[in-house]
């Protein structure tokens, strides 16, 4: 049975004067009335989303180069968003999440563009992959396109689904605002250029959550993501602890979370050093 992550997210918006609540909820659809945001991007001419993969060096991307990208694809107002996700199918152990995995890699982002579904932002983040952990060997030191949820959208397309309701109170201005905001998932940080991930893929067909060309989804959402820390270690990011509210003795869900991300990162750290040990 195919992986599936229902993903439910409250988004809380400073509009005006007050602050507005709505819902979001992920899909994966193609709709002829999306819209596609311009990819704002430091070299626009090296970058076209064509094609799956592509021959890359094994060099890795300036800090300049990096920089330019990432100033200019987040320049604007963010607007942080949680989410609760159901996860089907979600294994015990390390490497039954490896196996589970179509393509399991590190590599480094090197760019970033952007996608919109009606009122979802996505963003694709080209990865050139350094090692192929699990699946396609052939795909080392090439590029893959893996996409993440949320990023730059127009207020007009975020609101969409909401913006005739009358609870709401949304302006007819802010209704029909271009503006761009950038949407983020509080436990799954939008891609940087430079940032370097080890992750957990399965490939997705063209035209899914109406983006054009093949791509690669993160497995389990942000289970399956473990940025490179300043350490020099590939780390999940940490769960957001629940305020108020003692427990008694018992052991939290946060305390839970803590003890499998260790065990999953643990895991992760050695494959990779296995992987590398072995060159």
């Amino acid at each position: 049975m195919k992986k599936k992550i229902i993903l439910s997210s409250i988004l809380f918006i400073l509009l005006m004067a007050g602050v507005t609540t709505f819902y979001v909820h992920n899909k994966t659809v193609s709709d002829t009335n999306s819209t596609l945001v311009k990819n704002r991007t430091a070299d626009k001419s090296k970058n076209k989303h064509a094609n799956h993969s592509k021959s890359s060096s094994k060099n890795a991307i300036s800090t300049k180069t990096a920089n330019e990208i990432n100033s200019k694809f987040y320049n604007h107002k963010k607007i942080s968003h949680s989410a609760e996700s159901a996860l089907v199918g979600y294994p015990s152990t390390f490497l039954n999440l490896v196996d589970i995995s179509q393509l399991t890699i590190d590599g480094q982002v090197i760019n970033l563009h952007s996608f919109v579904d009606r009122d979802l932002a996505y963003t694709i983040a080209d990865i050139r992959i350094q090692d192929v952990l699990k699946g396609d060997k052939s795909l080392t030191n090439k590029t893959i396109r893996v996409m993440f949820p949320g990023g730059n959208i127009t207020k007009k397309a975020m609101l969409t689904d909401v913006a005739n309701k009358s609870f709401m109170k949304i302006s007819k201005e802010e209704a029909n605002s271009e503006e761009i905001v950038t949407m983020e998932q509080a436990d799954m940080p939008l891609p940087k250029a430079g940032q370097k991930y080890a992750l957990l893929l399965h490939k997705e067909a063209s035209g899914t959550n109406n983006i054009p060309g093949e791509f690669w989804s993160i497995d389990f959402g942000a289970k399956g993501m473990f940025p490179l820390n300043s350490q020099g270690l590939y780390k999940r990011v940490p769960p957001i602890k629940a305020t108020g509210g003692g427990g008694g003795g018992e052991t939290s869900t946060y305390d839970i979370e803590v003890k499998e991300n260790e065990k999953m990162e643990k895991g992760m750290n050695e494959l990779i050093q296995k992987k590398r040990n072995l060159k």
